[in-house]
Formats: C-alpha cells, sequence, structure tokens
C-alpha cells in the first residue's frame, strides 16, 4: 500500500501469496478507515492473473468494509475475469469503480471532480 497523490495505491502483483495480499490489504484498511467518509481516492494495480480465490474473497470483504470511505475507485491490469470480479464487488458495494489501461488514465480520472 502506498499513498501519493492523496491516492491510496493497493497493489497486487502477478504471483502475490495470500498472506502477502492480506497484509497489503490490512495496511490499506487501516488507513483508509481513520479517513473521512467519502474521501479516499483508491487506485488498484493488479498483476496478470493475480489471486485464487481466497485473494479474491479477502479483496471483496476488504472492499466492503472501506466502502464508506471511498469517494473514487480506479482499477488497472483487470482482464476479462477480473472484470467480471470487479463487477460483482460494484453490486456488492454500490461503488462506481472504473477499470482503465494505465496508470497515468486512472490517475488523471481519479483526480478529476
Amino acid at each position: 500500500m502506498s499513498l501519493n497523490e492523496n491516492i491510496i495505491t493497493i497493489k497486487a502483483p502477478k504471483g502475490i501469496t495470500t498472506e502477502e495480499h492480506l497484509k497489503i490489504l490490512n495496511e490499506g484498511e487501516k488507513h483508509i478507515l481513520s479517513q473521512p467518509d467519502s474521501s479516499v481516492l483508491m487506485l488498484t494495480i493488479l498483476g496478470e492473473k493475480t489471486g485464487n480465490k481466497e485473494i479474491i474473497n479477502n479483496h471483496r470483504a476488504f472492499s466492503k468494509r472501506v466502502s464508506p470511505k471511498i469517494k473514487k475507485s480506479a482499477v488497472i491490469g483487470a482482464g476479462l475475469a477480473t472484470g467480471i470480479i470487479i463487477r460483482g464487488i460494484q453490486l456488492l458495494t454500490n461503488r462506481d469503480i472504473k477499470t482503465f489501461p494505465t496508470e497515468e488514465e486512472a490517475v488523471n480520472w481519479l483526480q478529476s471532480r
């Protein structure tokens, strides 16, 4: 997890273990939950074929818990299968989550009104 330009970035690179992913989510959640409601800009960067069922379930639960704090959320690296998972998270959290091919495009959208 990193914080830059008021954007919290959660990275899940290819090959990340469930334990590593959970540690990143816990760190991000701690920071996000300390922020005012609807104030957090969140960028999630996924590696190719990131995740197994446990990682996906952990991320869904994380998304549900932090949702009240999120103003905008962008995802980079979402393939077709991940896009379906993101759609499920959108329905679960009632959040508008946009996917982008590049970090620059995602950051520009997050920083726009």
